[in-house]
């Protein structure tokens, strides 16, 4: 009788093991039917929405000539270095590694306190910089370091590949032929005041990027040159890897 009761005990527990495999089998099927057929939509958006951006394209400015057709105003590439927060490496020794090598090339501090300014204004670090970016457009590419050296740009863009989020890029700045000379009546570009940001929002720019005429010809009166002059930003909606490198370009829109 006891024997009988010892072999029993052995099948029962192998039942219950084959019931519990059964019972893991089945929450793994219905997870997968889950993931497959009923939530496949969400996650191929959410995937959709990390692997395209859209990236606004600034409009180079007009170029402005005298009644001769001399140019007395016109636009030079300049180089930037850009973070974007999102795109940084997980680890903190990676970020300290690339805010060092980007410090090392453009002398531009890693860590400096320093009051919120315009982009390109000096005054603080790499790493302040970059905090302000991760608080207000994550996922947009963010200025670290202005009008740097083309050589600079050049080692920076080949070492693009093992810094995540950075990115060099050619910008248009103004270019005043005549200098002093007619600055009175040319006029100058300044940041967007806070005071203005909502409004030119609406229109496409970007307050943390984009300059507008303060005085003279590059604002006219009332403002009329600086539409004419200033045109519209453009978007263009770009595949990434997932170091945040640009792979392809899907397409672009005004």
């Amino acid at each position: 009788m006891a024997t009988e009761t010892h072999e029993h005990i052995p099948q029962q527990r192998l039942q219950l093991a084959y019931a519990l495999i059964a019972l893991a089998l089945l929450a793994f099927l219905a997870r997968l039917v889950q993931l497959q057929f009923l939530e496949y939509r969400t996650y191929l958006a959410d995937a959709d929405e990390n692997r395209f951006v859209e990236v606004s394209i600034p409009a180079p400015r007009g170029v402005i000539y005298d009644r001769n057709g001399f140019q007395l105003v016109r636009n030079i590439p300049s180089f930037r270095v850009t973070i974007t927060p999102a795109l940084l490496p997980d680890s903190q020794a990676e970020i300290d590694a690339i805010y060092g090598r980007i410090s090392e090339l453009t002398g531009i501090p890693i860590d400096k306190e320093g009051p919120p300014a315009a982009p390109c204004v000096p005054g603080r670090g790499i790493r302040q910089l970059v905090e302000e970016g991760l608080t207000i457009r994550p996922f947009d590419p963010w200025p670290v370091a202005c009008d740097v050296d083309e050589e600079v740009a050049r080692i920076l863009r080949e070492e693009q590949a093992d810094m995540p989020g950075v990115e060099v890029i050619a910008v248009p700045v103004r270019d005043y032929a005549t200098g002093a000379l007619t600055s009175a009546v040319i006029g100058y570009l300044g940041p967007i005041p806070a005071a203005l940001k909502d409004f030119y929002e609406e229109q496409g720019f970007r307050a943390d990027r984009d300059k507008i005429g303060y005085a003279g010809v590059e604002v006219g009166y009332n403002g009329m040159y600086q539409e004419i002059l200033a045109g519209r930003n453009g978007l263009k909606r770009v595949e990434r890897d997932v170091a945040g490198q640009v792979i392809r370009e899907v397409g672009t829109f005004q």
